[in-house]
């Protein structure tokens, strides 16, 4: 008795010969992509769950001989000029820093795609329109336009956390934890509302090769509405670009927080950040006395956490194009 043969309509069904599974096997052979997003996964991890025991001990001040306590058993990576445990301080940091590179490029990709798709779409004095607005954003140094808007919004977003609103229900923060969330919050809309720009010209880019391929003319034929076929038909076939600029633009999130902490203008003290704990190590470093842990942990938190997340997003890039072989 032999086994019936196979038809075509069974093997144009098997999964194996997929876009997605030909994807998942290019990036498991890129060695470096994988061993960058299980270490990804696994500074999320520390970071994320270690929060219940952080949290409340972050700013705790030790009661040491001196505040400046160098790497041993009961501080494993130190005490900062305070006498705070710099475990605690840089697990918190990263937290931080992971939520406002995530959160920030999840903003990045939502205002990018939307007007990437209306613009490339629809074209015409509006693809213009909008096309002259990036061009203008994109020659505006991106830190004056976070501190614009820190100077405009830091301030009403304060006000309202800290006092009721028009039902008279409390927001249950005090002025201190309000201005801290009020910083944060800003920050996250500001590093979010700069980094779209290239998004919105990449997705832009791939809807003009689309709009005008069969399968949309025949959408368009059936009588769907411009917002089904956007959604339905031409959006499915950007997740891969998209995908692949989310995952780069979380390092240059993370990079850009950092960077303006190191300059006084992202996470305010007593809060850490990886940015801000590196300046203060940078102020802690001098001829006399170097205390070294206190710029080289969030230091190796920063380099070894943006050098995983390119790798990841240059692996999914590679596994994604469909000219790879």
């Amino acid at each position: 008795m032999t086994a019936a043969p196979v038809t075509p309509a069974l093997a144009d069904a098997d999964p194996i010969g997929t876009p997605w599974f030909l994807a998942r096997r290019r990036f498991r052979k890129n060695i470096l992509a994988v061993v960058g997003g299980i270490l990804v996964a696994l500074i999320l991890l520390a970071c994320f769950a270690s929060l219940p025991w952080s949290l409340p001990r972050y700013a705790d001040q030790q009661q040491l001989r001196y505040t400046y306590h160098a790497p041993s058993a009961q501080f494993p990576l130190g005490t900062d000029r305070l006498g705070r445990d710099l475990l605690a301080r840089f697990l918190l940091g990263g937290a931080i820093s992971l939520t406002i590179g995530l959160v920030s490029a999840a903003i990045a990709v939502l205002i990018g795609t939307s007007v990437g798709l209306i613009s490339g779409y629809v074209g015409g004095r509006l693809d213009a329109l909008l096309m002259r607005i990036v061009d203008v954003v994109y020659g505006l140094p991106y830190i004056l336009l976070v501190i614009l808007m820190r100077v405009a919004l830091v301030a009403p977003m304060q006000t309202f956390l800290m006092h009721p609103d028009s039902s008279g229900k409390s927001h249950w923060l005090d002025g201190s934890a309000a201005g801290q969330w009020a910083n944060i919050v800003v920050l996250l809309v500001g590093i979010g509302s700069v980094s779209w720009l290239t998004m919105a010209r990449v997705v832009r880019g791939q809807v003009l090769s689309l709009r005008d391929q069969p399968f949309v003319e025949a959408a368009r034929a059936m009588g769907f509405g411009n917002r089904r076929i956007l959604l339905g038909h031409i959006l499915p076939n950007l997740v891969g670009p998209i995908l692949v600029y989310a995952t780069l633009t979380v390092p240059q999130a993370i990079l850009s927080e950092s960077f303006l902490s190191f300059l006084g203008l992202g996470i305010q003290a007593p809060l850490p950040s990886w940015g801000n704990l590196v300046s203060d190590g940078t102020d802690a470093l001098n001829p006399i006395m170097i205390r070294w842990w206190l710029i080289t942990w969030p230091c190796i938190g920063l380099s070894v956490t943006l050098l995983c997340l390119n790798f990841l997003g240059d692996g999914l890039r590679d596994a994604l194009d469909p000219k790879s072989h």
